[in-house]
């Protein structure tokens, strides 16, 4: 009783108005001097809660990391025994130290510091009058001792006028412009962030308006203690506008081709006459950098004409060696449709520049072992393989309209595919890409438009061993009455289509904010393959400014093809597919689609010593739906860098995260079944979809995590089991591991 009398004494308000630390705490035992934070607390805050308060604060808990805690167990116990030899005892405690080296202990300064920048945080959120204290006492009951910290927020400041002087002097339409940059009104609460936000916006106005001597100050703020108001003051001093005289090139080429100026002057933002622009002067350096044809590109001003009001531009090129070779082992996750995670041997050559307007001519070779993300081992027969050999001709700017940049890819090339036991030959002659950027401040800022004219052909006729499955080979029947007796060459698919995407992920691998969105259409206008396609797919990340190690993630992605030819077909990856490690996990790949259950599970339709259920996986491998409709959430955390460890400890554990997850989502009216066929709108039938939660474990990598999922099936069409998890046996010989590179989403 007497100690818990001692800690709630300690614990309360009435230490005075200055900070305490008791006469008696808990110290480290190897060392007295130190003494250890058991926990940090906070009271009398409201409006920020403790997680944002004990990020600003330099005092932290003092933890210990797994090998410290080892290494004091052992030191500990050996200490007792009284053979243990002295140097061993000795070796140990310098070791311990050495670990006590690393942690967080009570620093008395360090604390008073704190207080001062809680103060100030809460100042520059309008919280004036705000105030703080600390106490420092031990916790009889848990034996640890607690730093807390007592905050008086008061009361919090609105702002009365935000005003700006020096602007008066610009061009009319160039004050009607920042007005509407303005967003900061009377009587919002005062937060000094949003205020330097919005002059900085000011700011970058003037510099991408001419005023390249343009500065601001701000006057001490006014506080109204009475009316709880303050009054901001910005002076702006724009100076002289400037006008681009002439813009230099100095190309250092090291004995290449150089670029032509005329396609220099076309991934120029600016031009002669121009304002001076210090964004397009940025946006410029990354179109020339783009191309790829430079190590280093950069651009500056040079000379200014007072009188004129003018100054010059240089800009200086570095050049590469156009020549290169690459071959090694390639890992990649396509994003835009389909998702797969492929890796394999790759090798290429490529000549930059060739004709002396950026241009790049490759030849390149690859085998690849496709979408490999249903089995954790896989046996080689299972595996989808892929060689392929090709040239490649690009032109990374072939027109601009209206600010909108056109380029120009072209391919022609050869590939043969297996799985299984079905191979094909794809001919591509051409499939060509033109790629364009839009401006950056549109939603959707870059797309492409497609042109494809190719032969995809089976090398193996596939035989059934029923009538009633013959349905299931429709696609490939018609492609093998489609050649017979047919020449060499004979085209299967002409095909036209774009995309549209918008990005604004914070990071191409591993982002914590923004989202990504993908619209696509293509068409097909053979009579063997008239069909439409359309996909549309949005991610959305988002996260705490305080805590952007955890990221929500969610994705929804949708697609349907129209056949216009019910005898025709679809080209096989144009076809729709679900389930694996990018789409719902809790079904291998592809596998998950409605079938004929009488079909399908029906041994009567198999011939002796066939597995029905790997038939089942063999056509949901090859063939494809014309429907698909997905939903997920993901929970990512990815561990902290700890500062009470060793570096390189810290370093790894700051690698690893996990995922919690849930995918919903189905392929709809599969090419391989007939009767299964749905209206478009009963994709939206939440009864129609299999559900699947799991689990997963995240290693960091420069090109995004390497990821090991567990997923299980909640309710769906498992083949030969019950829709609902509740009505099935063996329920954990469900699970679906899957280990990939890259976020599925």
């Amino acid at each position: 009783m007497l100690n818990v009398a001692i800690t709630e004494l300690y614990s309360q308000k009435g230490f005075g108005d200055e900070n305490y630390i008791a006469p008696v705490l808990y110290t480290n035992p190897i060392d007295k001097n130190q003494i250890r934070i058991g926990r940090i607390e906070f009271e009398g805050n409201e409006f920020f809660n403790d997680f944002q308060l004990s990020s600003i604060i330099v005092s932290k808990v003092t933890s210990e990391s797994l090998p410290h805690e080892v290494m004091a167990y052992y030191y500990d116990n050996v200490k007792k025994i009284d053979v243990t030899p002295e140097y061993l005892k000795k070796t140990l405690l310098l070791n311990l130290q050495e670990y006590n080296n690393e942690l967080f202990f009570f620093i008395e300064s360090k604390a008073k510091n704190d207080i001062e920048t809680l103060k100030e945080f809460y100042n520059t959120n309008g919280f004036h009058d705000a105030s703080a204290k600390f106490a420092f006492y031990p916790d009889t009951n848990q034996y640890q001792n607690v730093l807390k910290f007592y905050v008086n927020e008061g009361e919090r400041y609105k702002i009365a006028a935000l005003n700006y002087t020096g602007l008066d002097s610009l061009p009319e339409a160039l004050q009607n412009d920042i007005s509407k940059i303005r967003i900061i009104e009377e009587g919002e609460y005062y937060e000094e962030g949003k205020v330097i936000d919005e002059v900085n916006s000011i700011y970058n106005f003037l510099q991408n308006n001419g005023y390249f001597f343009s500065e601001y100050y701000f006057e001490p703020v006014t506080i109204y203690t009475d009316s709880l108001k303050d009054t901001i003051n910005v002076n702006f001093l724009p100076g002289k506008r400037y006008r681009i005289a002439n813009v230099w090139y100095t190309d250092s080429t090291n004995g290449n081709k150089a670029v032509a100026s005329s396609m220099k002057n076309k991934n120029l933002t600016f031009k002669k006459g121009d304002w001076y622009s210090r964004e397009k002067i940025r946006q410029s350096e990354r179109n020339l950098n783009s191309l790829g044809v430079f190590q280093s590109v950069t651009i500056d001003t040079t000379d200014f004409s007072e009188g004129d009001e003018a100054l010059n531009i240089s800009v200086f090129m570095r050049y590469k060696d156009p020549r290169s070779w690459n071959a090694g082992f390639f890992i990649n996750q396509t994003t835009e449709t389909n998702n797969y995670f492929n890796f394999g041997l790759e090798g290429d050559f490529s000549y930059k520049n060739i004709f002396g307007a950026a241009e790049n001519f490759s030849l390149y070779g690859n085998t690849t072992i496709k979408n490999y993300t249903g089995k954790l081992f896989p046996s080689f027969r299972e595996f989808e393989l892929q060689g392929r050999i090709g040239f490649l001709f690009q032109q990374p700017l072939i027109l601009i309209v209206d600010n909108t940049r056109f380029g120009l890819e072209t391919r022609f090339e050869y590939e043969l595919s297996r799985y299984r036991d079905m191979l094909l030959r794809k001919i591509s002659v051409p499939r060509a890409r033109i790629p364009f950027k839009l401006p950056s401040l549109t939603y959707l800022n870059r797309g492409y438009f497609e042109f494809i004219l190719e032969e995809e052909r089976p090398m193996d006729s596939i035989q059934t061993t029923q009538t009633e499955l013959n349905q299931d080979i429709l696609q490939y029947s018609i492609l093998q009455r489609y050649f017979d007796d047919a020449p060499v060459f004979k085209p299967t698919a002409l095909i036209f289509g774009g995309a549209l995407i918008g990005d604004s992920k914070n990071h191409p691998f591993t982002p914590n904010h923004g989202n990504y969105s993908f619209i696509s259409a293509d068409f097909g206008f053979l009579d063997i393959s008239q069909y439409a396609r359309f996909i549309f797919q949005r991610n959305d990340y988002f996260s705490s400014r305080f805590q952007r190690h955890i990221v929500h993630a969610t994705k929804f992605r949708m697609g349907n093809i129209f056949l216009f030819n019910p005898d025709g077909y679809v080209p096989f990856d144009r076809q729709f597919y679900a389930g694996g490690a990018n789409s719902v996990r809790g079904w291998q790949a592809r596998t998950l689609h409605a079938y004929d259950e009488d079909a399908w599970e029906n041994p009567d339709n198999f011939e002796e010593g066939e597995d029905p259920k790997q038939e089942f996986e063999d056509f949901s491998n090859l063939i494809g739906n014309a429907g698909l409709l997905e939903i997920s959430y993901e929970f990512r955390y990815q561990f902290t860098q700890s500062r009470d460890m060793t570096p390189a400890v810290a370093e790894q554990l700051a690698n690893l995260g996990f995922a919690l997850f849930f995918d919903a989502g189905n392929a709809f009216d599969w090419y391989a079944s007939e009767g299964n066929e749905l209206p478009f709108f009963e994709y939206f039938d939440p009864s129609n979809w299999g559900y699947s939660a799991g689990v997963g474990i995240r290693y960091k990598t420069p090109i995004g995590p390497i990821r090991f999922d567990v997923a299980l099936p909640i309710y769906g069409p498992v083949y030969r089991k019950k829709d609902w998890i509740g009505d099935r046996e063996d329920v954990l010989g469900d699970l679906q591991f899957h280990i990939s590179i890259g976020n599925p989403f």
